[in-house]
């Protein structure tokens, strides 16, 4: 069979060289067979014929037989088997580029899934991280005001003690007067000596923890300031990340629609290489010898890899295009954690402020205290009793030298509205947030007006205060008889800014 073959393939390309004359194809090319007599003697076929010297055979009617019927069965049937050849190798290459394409959209998948799996893994580990240091700053200010009122304790300690004193002093006092009531004119000056002493005494003790009353409120005003100054700057760290967000969010849109853009223009040129494609195919199979098609078919080459040089541009450009989005993105998630940040940071402020202002509403309600004590003292009425054989001079006239104690300007002054009107204070830490956001979508709206929330929310305060002066109750400790008002402790007063304070420990943190 194999000796068949190749004699019917040494007749075809006898009878070519027949048909053709001094034509003959090389290299896909038509070329010109020199003339009989000027052979080379390099290109002579040196290939030898099954049957030997076939020269003698191309003449005869043998060899004009087998033309015949080679051109009308065998050649027929190879052209076919070559066309089918073709098409499987057609089919195998388009399988084989699908195959490469499904590879690399699968490790591109990969990629993007690691990647997305690091970023949410880092992203947890940063939540984790805040979550314990806003644990640590709660458990440090836990810390601080239990310091805050164990000194506050101590305080009141001393005042019991001093206030013991002088019911000791008042005691010792009036056993004074009864015994000078009782006893000679001679022993009046002692007493008057050591009532004077004593009362300087208390006097003194008293300018003293005003002076450490008015310490403290300076100290604590000074803190409050501070932690206002942290929350104004917080809040505008918050704003500039966020029209950085809103930035990067359209710059995100432009690329976007570049990048659509592009992929709409790579499908045209996708489109044109398969027609392209599609024509230089259908030149393939015609005619060769014709130069208009071999002209036609070099200019569809070129064409097809021009526009394959455009679709690989194309593809380093979205490429590029997607690394700066990715990169943008990343940028715009670093921002939003530094908002969330921010946020939590205010929070945090906010609490702290609360703390601040209910210590520095405590002390100046024990100043307001002490100073109504000391003008209810300074203001008594002289009395006398009937029998007694001295007369004692009002207090002020027997101690011209000391000046009653004047009101702090601090306490005597009505609180200034400006903090709870001009801050952050009149909004829970779930109405700030929600704030934020809103302010975020709709830029144009603006915040309730700070003279509508001043009334209520001192209303608020004075309604608070009042509830806990009534339902705290008066311990043993206490001096009730010598004391004209019942005071309360600090554990037991009950503010909104400790109602504050409890609703950001409930709040979810995530």
């Amino acid at each position: 069979m194999s000796e068949n073959f190749d004699i019917i393939k040494y007749v075809i390309s006898q009878g070519e060289k027949l048909v053709n004359g001094s034509w003959k194809k090389k290299n896909g090319l038509m070329q010109r067979e020199r003339p009989p007599g000027r052979e080379s003697p390099q290109q002579e076929d040196k290939r030898a014929s099954p049957w030997g010297d076939t020269r003698d055979m191309k003449a005869g009617p043998y060899f004009s037989y087998l033309v015949v019927a080679v051109n009308q069965s065998v050649f027929h049937r190879a052209v076919l088997h070559k066309k089918y050849i073709l098409r499987f190798y057609d089919k195998s290459n388009s399988h084989k580029r699908y195959l490469e394409s499904e590879v690399r959209t699968r490790s591109v998948a990969m990629e993007s899934f690691d990647h997305m799996n690091s970023s949410l893994i880092s992203a947890n580990i940063d939540l984790q991280k805040s979550l314990l240091e806003s644990c640590q700053n709660r458990v440090g200010n836990r810390d601080e005001k239990k310091a805050v009122r164990s000194s506050l304790e101590k305080t009141e300690e001393k005042l019991k003690e001093t206030e013991r004193q002088l019911a000791a002093a008042q005691a010792a006092n009036q056993s004074l007067k009864n015994q000078v009531e009782t006893s000679q004119e001679a022993k009046t000056q002692a007493l008057k000596e050591l009532s004077a002493q004593l009362q300087r005494e208390y006097e003194e003790q008293l300018q003293e923890q005003q002076r450490k009353y008015r310490e403290e409120i300076e100290a604590l005003q000074a803190q409050l300031d501070d932690y206002m100054r942290r929350l104004e700057e917080a809040e505008r760290n918050a704003r500039i990340a966020e029209e950085k967000i809103a930035e990067r969010d359209q710059r995100i849109t432009e690329v976007e629609r570049l990048l659509n853009c592009m992929a709409q223009e790579k499908g045209d040129l996708i489109k044109k290489l398969c027609e392209c494609e599609q024509r230089l195919h259908g030149l393939d199979q015609t005619d060769h010898a014709d130069k208009a098609v071999a002209k036609q078919s070099e200019q569809l080459k070129e064409e097809a890899a021009e526009l394959r040089e455009r679709i690989k541009h194309l593809n380093d450009m979205v490429f590029s295009q997607q690394r700066k989005v990715k990169a943008m993105i990343e940028e715009v998630e670093t921002l939003r954690a530094k908002v969330a940040q921010k946020d939590m940071f205010i929070s945090e402020l906010l609490d702290r402020i609360a703390i601040v202002e209910c210590e520095n509403n405590e002390l100046g309600d024990k100043l307001k205290y002490f100073m109504s004590i000391q003008r209810a003292s300074e203001t008594k009425v002289a009395t006398r009793d009937i029998g007694v054989g001295c007369d004692l001079p009002i207090r002020s006239e027997e101690l011209p030298d000391i000046t009653p104690v004047q009101p702090s300007p601090i306490s005597s002054a009505p609180r200034s509205s400006s903090r709870l009107n001009y801050s952050l204070l009149k909004y829970t830490p779930g109405q700030y947030s929600t704030m934020l956001r809103s302010s975020v979508v709709h830029t144009q709206e603006t915040a309730t007006s700070p003279t509508q929330t001043a009334p209520l929310s001192s209303s608020y305060v004075q309604t608070s205060h009042e509830d806990g002066d009534s339902k705290s109750p008066t311990g043993s400790e206490l001096s009730s008889t010598t004391s004209p008002r019942a005071r309360t402790s600090p554990s037991q007063i009950y503010t909104p800014f400790m109602k504050l304070m409890e609703m950001s420990s409930k709040m979810n943190i995530d």
